[in-house]
C-alpha cells in the first residue's frame, strides 16, 4: 500500500471515528417518513451511479456528485486502485438494497446492503451526503464486508 492510500485510508477512519462518536437520530419511525423518502429520491440514484461507475472503471461518473474535499482525497488514481481491488476482493456489484438513514450534524448517512460476485455475506455500504448550496453532495464514502478486511 503506497503513502497515498495509507493516507486515504487513515482519514476514512478518522472520519468515521468522529462520525460514531457524534450523535446521531435514525429516520426509522412513522414521523420521519417523509423525510426519508425525501433522502432516499436523491441518495438511491447517487449511491447506484457510484457502485455502477465502479463496475464501468467511470472515475468521471463515480465522482460527479462528490464534494471537493471528496474529489481531492479520492483521485482518478486512487480511484483505479480501489477499483481493481474491489475487483480482487468482492467482485462486480450486481445490487443495492437500502437498509437505513442516520443524521448526524450536518451530515445525513444512508446505509445499503450492496450484493457483489464474490461477496457472499454482501458488502455495508455508507455514503455520507451534506447539503452545499442547496445540492446534496458525497462527502464521505465506506465500504465493509468480511472479505474487505482480509489483508
Amino acid at each position: 500500500m503506497n503513502k497515498k492510500n495509507l493516507m486515504l485510508l487513515v482519514l476514512i477512519c478518522l472520519t468515521l471515528l468522529v462520525i460514531g462518536c457524534s450523535t446521531k437520530t435514525k429516520l426509522n419511525n412513522t414521523s420521519t417518513n417523509m423525510e426519508s423518502d425525501q433522502v432516499r429520491k436523491y441518495a438511491d440514484p447517487m449511491a447506484q451511479s457510484i457502485l455502477e461507475a465502479m463496475n464501468e472503471k467511470n472515475y468521471e461518473k463515480f465522482s460527479k456528485d462528490f464534494a471537493v474535499v471528496m474529489k481531492e482525497s479520492l483521485d482518478s488514481k486512487s480511484f483505479d486502485l480501489l477499483s481493481k481491488d474491489f475487483d480482487k476482493r468482492i467482485g462486480v456489484f450486481q445490487a443495492l438494497s437500502f437498509s437505513s438513514i442516520e443524521k448526524q450534524q450536518k451530515y445525513t448517512i444512508v446505509v445499503y446492503n450492496a450484493k457483489y460476485t464474490n461477496e457472499p455475506k454482501g458488502v455495508i455500504v455508507r455514503v455520507v451526503f451534506e447539503q452545499d448550496n442547496n445540492s446534496n453532495l458525497v462527502s464521505g464514502l465506506y465500504f465493509d464486508s468480511p472479505n474487505l478486511r482480509e489483508k
